[in-house]
């Protein structure tokens, strides 16, 4: 019987991590606010960047995380009455509006090193020259996906 005095073992460890976060929420602070215009006028816009009328939105998420955003136009209405909503968004890891810059549906954003991320909706709508007089209402959707 040979013994093999060279026989060896050897053993390599890897630390495992794993982290797990919370989800990923959407809140509405505050809703756009168009105005009242009189009979005639033939178009209203609210700026993102810079309009205290803007609606005001917060993400939280992971931090530093990459998320896309999605939002489309969407009808206003008043009786049977319609007027197209083309909204336009604005956004910033900063709670600082003027700080903001233009997002386009299907852009990504990256939350700040808290996880958050601040967005601000304006748009525009057309109106008839002779649109009926009423209250129009409709509801602007912005989608995250994570």
């Amino acid at each position: 019987m040979v013994l093999n005095a060279f026989a060896q073992s050897v053993n390599a460890y890897a630390d495992v991590n794993l982290s797990i976060h919370g989800g990923i929420s959407l809140t509405k602070i505050r809703d756009l606010r168009m105005g009242a215009v009189v009979q005639g006028t033939t178009s209203v816009s609210i700026n993102p960047l810079s309009s205290g009328s803007a609606a005001y939105f917060i993400v939280s998420a992971c931090p530093n995380s990459a998320e896309t955003i999605t939002f489309s136009s969407t009808n206003l209405t008043s009786g049977s009455s319609t007027i197209i909503f083309t909204g336009v968004l604005a956004g910033s890891d900063q709670p600082i509006q003027p700080h903001s810059i233009l997002i386009g549906s299907g852009d990504a954003i990256t939350t700040s090193s808290t996880g958050d991320f601040y967005l601000w909706a304006g748009g525009s709508a057309t109106l008839a020259s002779k649109q009926p007089t009423g209250d129009y209402v409709g509801s602007f959707t912005v989608s995250i996906i994570y």
